[in-house]
């Protein structure tokens, strides 16, 4: 936000707005309301911020080219003779006064040179009424030069630009891109979703066949030291006392009957000058006579 007054020479703009990228164009603009005021004490005010905006390079903006599209679009394109002095109020109406401020001085320049411009500014400022010194500038009128700018705005701002100019395919083709990137990106973050919940299924089987093996192994264990320990099952609170059995008399093991086969067979003499090793062969014992008294 920024303020001049041209007769006294004085601007008023936050200093801290001068390092924002917008603060040196701001300044540029009130600057040139200072020297339009320098040259002569009454502007159109339309004239006024067209040249200001002229100079500074707004015309090329984007929110000028959206105003008046809205403007040329709902028939809302206002009259210079509206602008000279008064200004509307309302926003949206300020956007477009701005703009089409701009976009009219932008042609002018345009079709006529910079030395026309300049022969205009030199009329007013030798105190001649802006109409005269337009007619003489411009050889035709405000009136005439407004009617032929009105009748091309809807060829540079309707609905027919965007339709037929190359813009558009350019445009075009950048939103698919986008969408077709938008989409991949989808695809994409459904798939990794997918796959993570895969994932997450087998580690819940896993750590159930874990939990479930390792309740086997409990079982088990639980079961086999039972056993060892005499308890009929893990439950059991207490060891089964061993029941008491006297202990019987053992029968005495009989040696088996010793049976002998009778070697009948002779024994060889020994050779002669020899001595024939002792004979470790049992002779048959002779059954004991019996009486008969015995008997």
């Amino acid at each position: 936000m920024a303020l001049a007054y041209p007769a006294h020479q004085i601007i008023l703009l936050d200093a801290l707005s001068l390092h924002e990228p917008e603060g040196q164009q701001t300044l540029r603009h009130e600057l040139a309301h200072v020297a339009l005021g320098q040259l002569a004490p009454s502007w159109p005010r339309w004239f006024q911020e067209g040249v200001a905006q002229y100079v500074t390079g707004e015309r090329y903006s984007l929110t000028h080219y959206s105003a008046l599209f809205r403007a040329v679009t709902q028939e809302r394109v206002f009259h210079f003779e509206h602008l000279d002095r008064a200004w509307p109020d309302v926003p949206s109406d300020v956007e477009i006064a701005y703009a089409q401020s701009a976009a009219f001085v932008a042609h002018l320049s345009a079709k006529f040179g910079p030395q026309a411009m300049a022969a205009l500014v030199d009329g007013v400022a030798r105190g001649e009424p802006f109409e005269t010194a337009f007619g003489k500038a411009f050889r035709t009128s405000l009136l005439v030069e407004e009617t032929d700018w009105r009748e091309g705005l809807a060829a540079r701002y309707g609905w027919l630009p965007l339709t037929t100019s190359s813009a558009l395919v350019w445009l075009s083709a950048s939103f698919l891109c986008v969408a077709a990137y938008a989409r991949r990106r989808q695809q994409r973050a459904a798939k990794l979703a997918e796959m993570a919940a895969q994932d997450a299924a087998e580690d819940a089987a896993l750590r159930l066949l874990a939990a479930q093996a390792a309740q086997a192994q409990a079982q088990g264990t639980a079961v086999s030291a039972g056993d060892s320990t005499g308890r009929t099952g893990p439950r059991a609170r207490r060891a089964r006392k061993p029941t008491w059995r006297p202990r019987t008399a053992r029968r005495p093991r009989t040696a088996p009957l010793a049976t002998s086969r009778v070697n009948w067979t002779t024994k060889t003499a020994p050779t002669a000058g020899r001595r024939s090793p002792p004979s470790t062969e049992r002779r048959p014992s002779r059954p004991a006579m019996t009486t008969g008294r015995g008997l």
